[in-house]
Formats: C-alpha cells, sequence, structure tokens
C-alpha cells in the first residue's frame, strides 16, 4: 500500500532455485543473520519458516509499541500491518463466493457501480488480475492529505469515480489499490455483512488464526503496534499511522508470521477454495495472479505478495516444491528490505543444496528489447548499457568487456563465468526499473535510465 515506488520495486523481484534440504536444526545461517542485524539496532519485526503451517524456526527482535517512555518487545504474538498481502485473503473470499454461485467472474463492475469509468467494460477477473485500467489511488496526490484520517464508502467512491482510466481494460496490466477496495465493497455488498465480519466468517475462525485482524480498532490493546522511522539518533514511531479503514480489502489487515504461514498452507491445500480457483489465482499475466504474485527464487518457484504501509514491510509466501512457508515482517528497518528478504530466502531455500545452474530457457526478441537500456549505481560508480545482438542479452561496461548472460528464468540472468546473476524488476506499471545483480560476496541495485541504450 505505500505510496512510493518502493513497493512496485519489489513486486517482482529475487529470481532462482533450489533443491529444499532444510531441517528445524539447519536455520544457524539464517538466525546468525537475523542477530546480527538486531545487534547493530537495524531491524524490527519477526521472521517465521512453517511447514505444512506448523513453524519451524521463529525469530522477533524490537519494540512493538511505544508510547510516552512505556515500550512493548516484539514476540510472535504480536500483530502488524501486512499491506497488500491483504490482498490474497481478498481474493480467497471472491472465489469462495465464486464456488458458492453468488458472484460471478466474468460480472461486469456496472453491477455494482455504474459510475465508475469504464464500468461497462471491468469485470471481476480486471478488478483480480490488475487489468482493470482503473488508477492506482495510492498514487495520486491527494491521497497524502488525507490518508490519516477515515473516509467513509461514499467518499471514496466518490473520488473513484472521478478517476480517468490508465487504459482500455483488459488490454494491460498496472498494479492498483483501487482494484481491491472495490473488490471489498462488492464482497459486502453480494453477502450482506461488512469486510471484517467476512474475513472472521470465513478465514479468521476456520483456520484458527488467533492473532490476525482487520483494521487496528480490533486488535486488544495488549497487541498494539507500531512501525518505527530511524532517525541520525534514535528510533521513533511512525505517526501518525495511515488509516486502516481506507486501505480496506487492499490492505486493512494486520497478522503475524504464524498466522499468515497457516492461511498460506490452507490456500494451498484446498482449506479455503478448491483446487480450480486456486489455479485461478495462480494464473500469472506479467507476474501477477489474482492476489498472488509470483515469488521466484533461483528455480524455485513460489507464490504469495509483499506488503509495505507506513514503516511497515511485509512478505510472505509459499513454496509448493520445498513444502515450506515463509512469512518476513518488519515494522522497521534501517536496510534494504530487498537485501532482507533475499539473506532470508538464500539461508532457507538454499542451505545445503546445491544450485544448479546448467538450466536455460528460451526468451524471444520483444521481451529481451523490454530489458534493454543504460543502468547506473552513482554510489559506486557502476553503469552499465545493456542491449540486444543475435537474440541475447548483451551486457557491456564491466571493466570494459561485453558478455552474453544466459536467461534462467523470465527475467533471471546467470553468467557462470563471472558467477553472476542479474534479476531485473519492475514497476507497477510492468515497466522495467531497476536491475539486481548478485555474486557470492555482493549484491547491488541499479537504477535504469528512462532513455534506453539501444
Amino acid at each position: 500500500m505505500r505510496y512510493t515506488k518502493f513497493y512496485s520495486t519489489i513486486a517482482l523481484m529475487l529470481m532462482c532455485a533450489v533443491t529444499f534440504s532444510q531441517t528445524a536444526g539447519d536455520f544457524s545461517g539464517l538466525d546468525e543473520y537475523l542477530q546480527k542485524l538486531d545487534g547493530q539496532d537495524r531491524i524490527k519485526g519477526s521472521v517465521v519458516v512453517s511447514s505444512g503451517g506448523e513453524p519451524v524456526y521463529e525469530w522477533s527482535a524490537g519494540s512493538a509499541w511505544y508510547k510516552e517512555g512505556e515500550e512493548r518487545k516484539m514476540d510472535s504474538n504480536t500483530p502488524l500491518a501486512i499491506g497488500s498481502a491483504t490482498k490474497m485473503m481478498t481474493s480467497a473470499l471472491v472465489l469462495q463466493m465464486y464456488e458458492e454461485g453468488s458472484l460471478s467472474l466474468d460480472q461486469s463492475l456496472v453491477d455494482f457501480f455504474p459510475n465508475m469509468p469504464g464500468a461497462e467494460k471491468i469485470q471481476i477477473t480486471d478488478l483480480l488480475g490488475h487489468s482493470s485500467g482503473i488508477t492506482n489511488f495510492t498514487a495520486e496526490h491527494e491521497f497524502l492529505y488525507w490518508m490519516h484520517r477515515e473516509k467513509d464508502r461514499g467518499e471514496m467512491l466518490g473520488w473513484f469515480e472521478g478517476f480517468d482510466l490508465d487504459f482500455e481494460p483488459g488490454t494491460e496490466v498496472s498494479y492498483s489499490n483501487t482494484n481491491y477496495v472495490l473488490l471489498g465493497y462488492i464482497l459486502e455488498d453480494v453477502s450482506g455483512y461488512s469486510f471484517g465480519e467476512l474475513l472472521n466468517h470465513r478465514i479468521i475462525e476456520p483456520l484458527g488464526l488467533e492473532n490476525t485482524f482487520f483494521t487496528r480498532g480490533e486488535v486488544p490493546g495488549h497487541l498494539q503496534s507500531t512501525s518505527f522511522i530511524k532517525t541520525d539518533w534514535d528510533w521513533v514511531p511512525m505517526v501518525p499511522e495511515m488509516n486502516l479503514t481506507n486501505a480496506h480489502a487492499a490492505g486493512g489487515v494486520l497478522s503475524t508470521g504464524r498466522d499468515l504461514n497457516v492461511f498460506m498452507n490452507a490456500l494451498f491445500n484446498d482449506k479455503l477454495i478448491g483446487a480450480e480457483s486456486l489455479q485461478l489465482m495462480l494464473e500469472t499475466r506479467e507476474g501477477f495472479g489474482y492476489g498472488l504474485l509470483e515469488t521466484p527464487f533461483y528455480h524455485h518457484l513460489g507464490y504469495g505478495h509483499y506488503g509495505s504501509l507506513d514503516e511497515n514491510y511485509s512478505f510472505v509466501a509459499h513454496y509448493p516444491d520445498a513444502g515450506i512457508e515463509i512469512a518476513v515482517l518488519c515494522n522497521g528497518l534501517d536496510e534494504n528490505f530487498t537485501r532482507v528478504l533475499d539473506k532470508v530466502l538464500s539461508r532457507v531455500l538454499e542451505k545445503g543444496s546445491k544450485t544448479d545452474t546448467s538450466v536455460s530457457i528460451f526468451i524471444g526478441e520483444d521481451e529481451l528489447r523490454m530489458l534493454t537500456g543504460s543502468y547506473f549505481n552513482l554510489e559506486k560508480g557502476v553503469k552499465l548499457n545493456i542491449t540486444v545482438e543475435s537474440g541475447h542479452l548483451k551486457i557491456s561496461g564491466i571493466e570494459g568487456q561485453s558478455f552474453y548472460p544466459v536467461p534462467v528464468h523470465n527475467f533471471l540472468f546467470e553468467d557462470q563465468s563471472q558467477d553472476t546473476r542479474f534479476s531485473f524488476l519492475f514497476d507497477g506499471r510492468g515497466g522495467v526499473e531497476s536491475l539486481l545483480i548478485k555474486n557470492s560476496s555482493d549484491i547491488i541495485l541499479l537504477d535504469r535510465n528512462k532513455i534506453p541504450g539501444s
């Protein structure tokens, strides 16, 4: 839900795969890394790794809440705002209604909100898969002025109805929180219940999620949390915080790593929706499914979601081949979240494994040209020029050399001679925004120039 570009930077990130061979006693590397961050006072939050929904590793550190000299420490029972990871639950609710016959996926938006732009052309599937063309309300400047106070449904809809379409419905994909707020309203109209009541009746209570809530007002006082900003002298609470009622079905849930992993396990084991509905969620277009994102790491394909709201950062994913769920929730971070996720995932998915770099895939020239351009990191003084030559991606600029990395996943390339991986990261509109380069000793993020280099 964050209104800056942070969310879209990580929405399709960190590629590749390995054979998982982790046991409950193999987490020393992960523990060492997280303890180091905590020792440097650079992180507040929790990390939970589960198998079959049961925790096999749990870690927490830092403050959960602070006010007027009173502090409460973080623990595994403290719910944090999960932002856009809420969308997985919203999608599951929509598909439950679809299975019951009370909602059709090809139903037009005009049946619910006829004054919305393009309502007669936009279907439920367009809202679920971010292909509606409706403007993302959290990217609008006006949002910054009222995000901290509650707007009622009528005010929100009145604002949405004044948006112009960003593109013709169904023709493109562009991430928009507006889609999921509208889905939440539709669920309320179809069911006759509030979105919070639906969550409780259909997900929270059936799965026994003890510390999952819709909006902060539902969280008991002893479990209240806040997010923190690191200043030059200390951590300070983020105030005022975004009103989660406005985030609604797009980002209004607070939860724990334990609960989220239980939810993910249930989602992938027919405990919430049937196999056919799950398949609908997993069918992605430009990395976006119905409430799910592809979260590949090496050749290990996972599905989940990221979230960013105030100073809360979240990541939760299920890796079917490994049979694990991973939840990373931070309410204070003095480190790049992309880097933290890379370190956590590598210490879970790569531990005790041998990476297979012999697998390559074919990517057509049109897709390759999406990646071309100049990439730079001013701090490290690195500049690369990426072009397409004879159907292959060509990277030039490292010590005057040029080389041709091999594609091993949709937007992940490897150069085995350099022991280096190149992951292209996308913005919310499907364009390449940056390049993540990783080898055994370092990670560097390069921004892309707007003008292509070829």
